[in-house]
């Protein structure tokens, strides 16, 4: 019990410096939402389609003079180098991940745990860290290892703020639409669903194509991460290592301290 005083303190200061990161980066995707209407501006010179990624990195075949987008970027708006992808919020990781997954067909998931399942890893302590593993490994059974996803856990409702049953709410990348059901399944049984005996909750479980990439997206994965929940810790935040490394790369090429 000693510890606990401590504990809320370092939680608060977690929260104080992802706070300062977040807000750090929200001027910095200003920038680069102004960025990108250049390039557009520039496709549109040259006649030529925007492609995925084509903003940030132009196009192959097309000549050098064309210079058909202004990234990378070194500096922000205030003149300080950009920051490095371990010093991101968790939003702007998100937000990263979003764009480099125009990639690939999204599909996005919101998924109440089911009420065992959230007593039992309350009561073991670090939720993250359980629900992550069970998602990687669920995932992995049914679609193979090495997926593309993120998601983010929470526990208020988005209609009155209130604490409400732990839920997950993310996307994930997918290769194929007849996939779609198998995700699904497994994304299910990571939440505590049509396992051990229980049987899926009605409208636990909602699954929908993302459409278009804009901000409100993270925005709205985020919308609570800041409060106090004594059920989680202050890391809200799961991204599978392909996508951190998928994110990561896109980040390190469009944003280049060494060009300040």
């Amino acid at each position: 019990m000693a510890t606990r005083p401590n504990q809320k303190t370092g939680h608060r200061r977690s929260r104080g410096r992802e706070a300062k990161r977040l807000l750090r980066d929200r001027e910095i995707v200003r920038k680069l939402r102004l960025l990108v209407t250049e390039a557009e501006r520039r496709h549109a010179q040259f006649g030529e389609a925007i492609e995925p990624l084509s903003v940030f990195y132009g196009k192959e075949d097309k000549p050098a003079s064309w210079d058909l987008t202004p990234f990378p970027l070194g500096k922000q708006g205030n003149g300080k180098p950009m920051p490095q992808w371990e010093d991101l919020s968790q939003w702007m990781k998100v937000t990263m991940a979003t764009i480099v997954c125009n990639e690939w067909d999204l599909l996005t998931f919101n998924i109440n745990l089911h009420p065992g399942l959230e007593l039992e890893l309350v009561a073991k302590g670090k939720v993250r860290p359980h629900l992550s593993e069970r998602v990687r490994k669920h995932l992995s059974r049914s679609i193979g290892v090495g997926r593309e996803y993120f998601f983010v856990i929470e526990g208020h409702s988005k209609n009155s703020g209130t604490p409400t049953h732990l839920h997950m709410h993310g996307a994930i990348a997918t290769y194929d639409a007849a996939e779609r059901r198998k995700i699904e399944n497994a994304l299910a049984k990571s939440a505590g669903h049509d396992v051990r005996g229980n049987s899926r909750i009605p409208r636990a479980v909602h699954l929908d194509w993302f459409k278009v990439m804009q901000i409100a997206y993270p925005n709205y994965l985020f919308k609570f991460t800041l409060r106090d929940d004594p059920r989680l810790d202050s890391r809200r935040l799961v991204m599978s290592r392909s996508m951190t490394q998928a994110a990561k790369m896109f980040w390190n090429d469009i944003a280049r301290p060494d060009l300040s």
